[in-house]
């Protein structure tokens, strides 16, 4: 069998692989309508729990975000948990939380780290519908609308947490990133088999944390609470998603390379424990990426018609499959962007791979 052959075959095979994929979870898209936007939900309580360290500068905006939409009209709280910040921070963000009623400031007696924290003010208020972000968010206007709207039928609530669009090359990767990223897990999620949410716009349930808390697993990673929540969930808890713009949790993209692989490397880590099924699906899809990308590339250079040809078609599903949930996910200046964008990511997984293998003992601030 030749060399040529031998790409061929690969090629072939990572392509059908990547095509049934993407047809699978990100056409399911398509089909999905947003209920919040066709109801007027009941203003349910919900306590937004908040970890902070030494984030006087950015909470703020964050709960300026928050009290500038429907949440002020119902009796919901938001308790911010400080993480062993300084004196003069804690200072600073009580400060900050005392313009606002529905706010209860706590500093965590737990152990020091963030899921501590959010953990230590679960049982400072139990039995509540628990709502989740970071301090480095901006919380749309419709977001409370949307998670009060996601309990009426759900026990679990998935949002989407982009990043802000900004100049670079670095920042529409990250951008790209995400929107892939969100269109794995929420895909997952509509079609039954959830496998991670993001914990800066996430939802749940205090019957269906008491429930599952107790059978997570990894106890040890630095991140990942959220996916391992997700990971443990009982397959009969009903799950939403969060689709409005107006719900999504918009932060900052990083703004060098070392730091944003400082991040993904510790993020990765987390994946090493999902359940077998994702870990074969999830590393399914990166293999064959980085299998087909690479070939096509290097077949251009000695066979045009194969290397071209390959590239001309993953470029035409990409921009079929990631049509729809461009707009679904209003990242519209990404759907043509996918067709060189995804190959740049392509690459990056090479850098994380090795990353995630050397080990990174980040910490989050």
């Amino acid at each position: 069998m030749s060399l040529s052959s031998v790409i061929f075959g690969i090629l072939a095979v990572s392509f059908m692989y990547i095509v049934i994929y993407k047809w699978y979870f990100l056409s399911i898209f398509v089909y999905y309508k947003d209920p919040s936007k066709h109801s007027n939900p009941q203003k349910n309580t919900i306590f937004l729990i908040i970890s902070v360290k030494n984030e006087a500068n950015r909470l703020p905006a964050l709960l300026k975000s928050i009290f500038s939409s429907d949440f002020l009209e119902s009796n919901s709280k938001v308790i911010v948990v400080d993480d062993h910040s300084t004196s003069e921070q804690r200072s600073r963000m009580m400060v900050a939380c005392k313009d606002f009623k529905q706010i209860e400031f706590l500093v965590s007696q737990a152990a020091k780290g963030k899921k501590h924290a959010i953990r230590y003010a679960i049982e400072k208020f139990p039995n509540q519908y628990y709502a989740f972000t970071d301090a480095d968010c901006i919380l749309g206007s419709g977001w409370y609308r949307s998670v009060s709207q996601g309990f009426e039928h759900a026990d679990f609530i998935m949002g989407y947490a982009p990043f802000s669009k900004k100049d670079g090359l670095l920042n529409s990767m990250q951008r790209y990133e995400g929107l892939w990223v969100a269109t794995q897990y929420m895909g997952y999620a509509l079609r039954n088999d959830p496998y991670m949410a993001v914990g800066r716009n996430m939802a749940v349930s205090g019957a269906v944390l008491a429930e599952t808390i107790p059978k997570m697993k990894a106890d040890h990673l630095l991140s990942g609470d959220d996916d391992m929540l997700v990971q443990a969930l009982d397959k009969s808890t009903s799950i939403a998603i969060m689709l409005e713009q107006g719900s999504f949790a918009v932060s900052d993209a990083e703004k060098t390379y070392v730091s944003y692989l400082s991040q993904r490397t510790r993020q990765i880590t987390t994946s090493f424990h999902y359940k077998t099924r994702h870990k074969l699906l999830l590393g399914g899809i990166s293999t064959a990426m980085m299998l087909f990308y690479p070939l096509a590339l290097f077949s251009a250079i000695h066979s045009p018609l194969i290397g071209l040809g390959s590239l001309f078609f993953m470029g035409f599903i990409n921009i079929l499959f990631f049509w729809v949930p461009t707009q679904k996910f209003s990242e519209h200046d990404l759907r043509w962007k996918v067709l060189y964008l995804e190959i740049i990511y392509t690459f990056n997984l090479y850098v994380l791979g090795i990353s995630s293998l050397v080990g990174n003992s980040g910490k989050w601030k």
